[in-house]
């Protein structure tokens, strides 16, 4: 008898203790989903947290309603971000007094003052009379040393053009040499070379 119920006491406590068991894991099955709902909480936060920076980046172009080369300009100056407005003003003070450059008459060497029929003249200004002149003489063609017809990228010398390119020599920033002195009528330069032949032809 009494190990009868010696038996029975066991089996009753293997029981409660397998139930308890039991509650313990439906514990943590529950938790488990707390948890996923919590990290799926954070996940949607950081969107958001995104946008906030996304639109604190906007800031600058959505506030000043500056061109792309203006804000382009901006992002290279340490105070871009502090002070954007001080950035554009630099910009376009900048471009004036490139533009002021460019528009100041400058004193022409004799071929190109008996060319354009004047002393002094804007770069800007020389360098359009030259190109309507090639315009208006069908000076340009396809092929290096080609005759003119009327389009390419290069430029054919004649009588007049001749003895302005022939005083081009000079070196550019990056140590390209251009030298025309010993160029002869016919032959053609790259209209790149343009600029070089502006220079060389002022004081």
């Amino acid at each position: 008898m009494r190990l009868a119920l010696a038996l029975k006491a066991a089996v009753i406590e293997e029981d409660s203790a397998a139930a308890e068991e039991d509650k313990a894991a439906a514990k943590e099955d529950t938790a488990a989903p707390e948890e996923d709902e919590a990290a799926a909480k954070e996940d949607t936060a950081a969107p958001g947290e995104d946008t906030a920076a996304a639109e604190e980046d906007e800031v600058v172009t959505d506030e000043d309603k500056v061109s792309a080369v203006a804000f382009r300009y901006m992002r290279k100056t340490k105070n871009a971000i502090i002070n954007p407005y001080v950035c554009l003003r630099n910009y376009k003070e900048s471009k004036m007094a490139e533009a002021k450059g460019l528009s100041k008459p400058v004193k022409l060497k004799n071929e190109m003052a008996e060319f354009l029929g004047a002393t002094e003249l804007p770069r800007t200004e020389i360098t359009k009379k030259l190109w309507d002149y090639i315009k208006a003489n069908k000076l340009q063609t396809k092929t290096e040393n080609g005759k003119p017809e009327n389009a390419g990228k290069f430029i054919v010398a004649d009588a007049k053009l001749l003895p302005i390119f022939k005083n081009t020599k000079s070196t550019s920033k990056s140590g390209k040499v251009t030298d025309l002195t010993n160029m002869k009528e016919g032959q053609t330069i790259n209209m790149m070379q343009m600029a070089a032949v502006v220079g060389a032809n002022i004081e």
